[in-house]
C-alpha cells in the first residue's frame, strides 16, 4: 500500500516499519488524540474545530461518566461514535464497547460509520493495517487492537437500542469497559413523560450496572430535545447524575460567534433561524432547540402571536381577482385557486359528542401556494387557511354531510381524517354517501405519528417565517387565532389540531433539522 503523503517525510527518515510503530506509539498518547482526528477526513470536511478538540481533550483526561449537548449537524456523533471509539478500540483500551441509539437499527447505523472508516481509510489501513477481526456484521464487529506492549487483541463492539438488555453482557472475560450513548431520545418519544421516565430507569437501573466497575465508563451525548430529557437532567447533573462531567455546547456562542466557523459562518447559522428562503431554514422553535440547545418548556408558548400578523381577507381577494379578470361570479373563487395555489388540502379532527366542554368536530383548508397573493414577490410554499369549520354534533350523518359540502366549495386535492376507533367508521360513511350522490373526495385515514407539540414545533418553522396566513374575514378567526396563540395551555386546540394535519402536505418540502451528525 501507497505510504499516505501526510507521512511520506518521516517514512524517507526512518524507514516505512520504523515510521508506522513511531507513529501508532505517538497516536496513542492521550494529548495526541486531536492529531489522531484529523486522520479522519471523511467525516470532518475541515480542521476539526476548537470544540471538537475540546471534547476529546476532556474524554481522555477524565475518568468516570461522562454527558454531553451539541448542536445537531455539528459532527458530535463523528467525534465520539466515529473517532473516540475507533482510538480506544485500535489501541486495545476498550476490549468490550457497546453502541447504543435510540433504536437498534439507529446503532447500527452509528456503527457502520465506524466500520467504513476501518474498511475504506487508506491512512488508519496503512498504519495500523487489516484490523477486521472473525466477526464483522451490521451489529457486531471485532476488531483487532494493539495494545501498548505491541501485542495484538481483539476488540468487540457491539449495537444496540436504548431499553434492549445490557445486563450481564461479557465478551470473553471483559465486561463493557466503554459505552457510548448516541442520540438516545428521539423528538416523539421526549415529549411523553412515561416514556421519558423509562428510559431514565433502563439507563440507571440496567444500563450503567453493566458497565465494568473498575475501568468502564459511559459517554451520553445529544441534543437537547426536550427540559425534562434525560440529557437534560445529565448535563445539569440532576441527583444520580451528580458525578458525571458534562459539557453543553450551542451553535451560536455567547460572544454571538459560530460555534465551527470553518464549516458555517455566523450569518448561516443565524439564517437557519431567520430566513425561510434558505434551504436549511428550521425556524425559531427548533433553532433555539437543535442549534442552540435551548428545548422550550413543558407548557410554553410555541407559536408566537408576532407570528401571526400576515393575514388576508379572502373576500378582498377575490372583489379584486374578478376587477382583474372580469369573470362570472360562480367562476371566481376557483380561478383564484387555480392561479395562485400548488394544492388545496384538508383534514377532519372528529369529535362525537354534544357536551359544552367535549372536544370540538373540527374541519380545516389550507392552499399551499405556488404564487403567494398575500406577500411581496409571490412566493411558492406558504400556507394560507382558506377555511375551517368547527361543530358539536353527535349525528355522524350530518359530519359527513359538512365534510361533502366542504370538498364541493373547495375541491381539495388531499383529504385527511384521524382514523381512531369510530373515527374510521366516519371515513366509510363519507365515502358511501359520497358515492351515492356522485361525489368521490380523495379522502383517506391517517394517525398522528407525533405528539402535538412535537408536531407544533415542527409547524412553528413556518409561522415564524411568516410563511402561514390567516383568514381574517372568517367568523372563526378570532378563535382560531387564540388556539393557536395558546397552545399548548389554552382549553381547546382542536382547529390548531386539524390545521397542522391538513398543512403537513407543505412541511414536506423543508427540512426540520440540519445535515446528520
Amino acid at each position: 500500500m501507497a505510504v499516505p503523503k501526510i507521512f511520506q517525510d518521516i517514512v524517507d527518515q526512518y524507514g516505512e516499519p520504523a515510521a508506522k510503530k513511531h507513529l501508532r506509539k505517538y497516536f496513542a498518547q492521550p494529548e495526541n488524540i486531536p492529531a489522531f482526528a484529523m486522520l479522519f477526513h471523511a467525516h470532518v470536511p475541515t480542521y476539526p474545530p476548537d470544540f471538537h478538540l475540546e471534547i476529546l481533550q476532556l474524554y481522555t483526561n477524565t475518568r468516570g461518566h461522562v454527558g454531553g449537548a451539541a448542536p445537531r449537524g455539528f459532527a458530535k456523533s463523528t467525534t465520539t461514535s466515529v473517532v473516540y471509539l475507533a482510538w480506544r478500540t485500535l489501541n486495545a483500551t476498550s476490549r468490550f464497547s457497546l453502541l447504543i441509539g435510540d433504536t437498534w437499527s439507529q446503532a447500527v447505523l452509528h456503527l457502520a460509520s465506524v466500520k467504513d472508516e476501518f474498511e475504506e481509510n487508506t491512512v488508519l489501513k496503512w498504519l495500523y493495517g487489516d484490523v477486521m477481526g472473525p466477526q464483522w456484521s451490521e451489529d457486531e464487529i471485532i476488531v483487532m487492537g494493539t495494545d501498548e506492549k505491541g501485542n495484538v487483541k481483539q476488540c468487540k463492539i457491539m449495537a444496540l437500542g436504548a431499553g434492549q438488555k445490557v445486563r450481564g453482557l461479557k465478551f470473553k472475560n471483559f465486561r463493557v469497559q466503554l459505552m457510548i450513548c448516541d442520540d438516545l431520545e428521539n423528538d416523539e418519544a421526549v415529549q411523553n413523560k412515561e416514556r421519558r421516565e423509562k428510559l431514565r430507569r433502563w439507563l440507571v437501573r440496567a444500563a450503567l450496572p453493566a458497565i465494568d466497575r473498575q475501568v468502564g465508563r459511559c459517554i451520553l451525548i445529544g441534543t437537547m430535545l426536550h427540559k425534562r430529557s434525560l440529557l437534560s437532567a445529565i448535563v445539569s447533573k440532576e441527583k444520580e447524575f451528580s458525578s458525571w462531567t458534562t459539557f453543553l455546547y450551542s451553535g451560536i456562542k455567547k460572544d454571538g460567534q459560530s460555534l465551527w466557523p470553518e464549516l458555517y459562518s455566523t450569518e448561516e447559522i443565524y439564517a437557519w433561524r431567520d430566513d425561510p428562503n434558505n434551504p436549511n431554514y428550521i425556524g425559531a422553535v427548533a433553532w433555539a432547540q437543535e442549534i442552540q440547545n435551548k428545548p422550550l418548556a413543558e407548557g410554553q408558548q410555541i407559536v408566537q402571536e408576532e407570528w401571526l400578523q400576515s393575514v388576508y381577507s379572502l373576500g378582498a381577494h377575490l372583489i379584486a381577482h374578478q376587477q382583474r379578470t372580469q369573470l362570472a361570479d360562480h367562476l371566481v373563487l376557483d380561478h383564484w385557486l387555480d392561479t395562485y395555489f400548488s394544492t388545496i388540502s384538508g383534514s377532519v379532527d372528529p369529535a362525537i359528542s354534544e357536551k359544552q366542554t367535549a372536544d370540538w368536530w373540527t374541519m380545516a383548508t389550507i392552499g399551499v401556494t405556488k404564487h403567494c397573493p398575500i406577500c411581496p414577490g409571490g412566493p411558492a410554499g406558504h400556507v394560507v387557511q382558506l377555511d375551517m369549520l368547527r361543530m358539536r354534533e353527535s349525528d355522524p350523518m350530518k359530519q359527513v354531510d359538512a365534510i361533502l359540502e366542504n370538498y364541493q366549495e373547495w375541491q381539495h386535492r388531499k383529504l385527511r381524517i384521524e382514523a381512531i376507533a369510530f373515527q374510521s367508521g366516519l371515513l366509510k360513511l363519507v365515502k358511501n354517501r359520497g358515492a351515492t350522490q356522485g361525489i368521490y373526495p380523495p379522502i383517506k385515514p391517517y394517525r398522528p405519528a407525533q405528539s402535538k407539540r412535537a408536531r407544533a414545533i415542527v409547524h412553528a418553522a413556518l409561522f415564524s417565517g411568516g410563511m402561514v396566513h390567516l383568514r381574517r374575514d372568517h367568523p372563526l378567526y378570532q378563535e382560531f387565532y387564540d388556539e393557536i396563540v395558546e397552545f399548548p395551555q389554552g382549553d381547546h386546540d382542536d382547529m390548531f389540531d386539524s390545521y397542522m394535519s391538513a398543512a403537513d402536505v407543505a412541511l414536506r418540502r423543508r427540512p426540520t433539522v440540519q445535515q446528520s451528525d
